[in-house]
């Protein structure tokens, strides 16, 4: 028999291998608190974006493989693992000479530097301020996010941020972030100009 004919062969087979009572056995075995199980236990915050490569990344890997294990499917990675693994080459850029300069017609220009500097606009509508300049508040929170996702790989911040520009107002603000004897210290500051005095009579 030719090689040919040897499929035409095995395909009625897998064809009919598989039947619609076995379908909806499968069908009927999805529930949506276990689908939700799952997606938890792989979105959860402790997995912090599963980033290639990481320990988080090989955490889910392994959990994957162990439901593939149960589930009786035949693995097919190296070694008859359920793991295949492959080069990965990462580029980062050079900090000391990668800059950004941003510029608004009649209004100056402001150099950003790659590694520790951020553009931060702030909007406070229900205020009746469309856009503040400079917002200290604001760019506390944001040195507490940074150092809570560790944005710059650290739970130290240490960075420069530019806000107000877009509106002729260009400020230049400073924080930081770390953790004293258990608790996050952030602190915010820049140097300020005095437009404006009074006093309470």
């Amino acid at each position: 028999m030719s090689r040919f004919a040897a499929l035409w062969l095995f395909f009625p087979c897998a064809l009919t291998a598989q039947t619609p009572a076995s379908v909806e056995r499968a069908a009927s075995s999805l529930r949506a608190d276990d689908i939700r199980r799952r997606i938890g236990l792989l979105a959860d915050d402790s997995m912090r974006g599963r980033s290639t490569p990481s320990p988080e990344l090989e955490k889910a890997a392994s959990w994957i493989a162990a439901e593939f294990r149960r589930f009786g499917l035949r693995s097919g990675g190296d070694s008859g693992t359920y793991f295949q693994r492959y080069p990965i080459v990462r580029k980062a850029l050079d900090t000391a000479e990668t800059f950004l300069t941003v510029s608004r017609s009649g209004h100056g220009s402001v150099a950003l530097e790659a590694g520790n500097d951020l553009s931060v606009r702030v909007f406070v509508d229900a205020f009746g301020v469309p856009e503040d300049a400079a917002t200290g508040s604001g760019n506390g929170c944001l040195a507490a996010y940074l150092s809570h996702y560790k944005y710059f790989q650290s739970e130290e911040v240490d960075a420069k941020v530019d806000q107000g520009h877009e509106i002729g107002r260009p400020s230049r603000i400073y924080l930081d972030a770390r953790e004293e004897e258990g608790k996050l210290r952030v602190s915010v500051g820049g140097r300020v100009m005095s437009v404006g005095a009074g006093k309470f009579g």
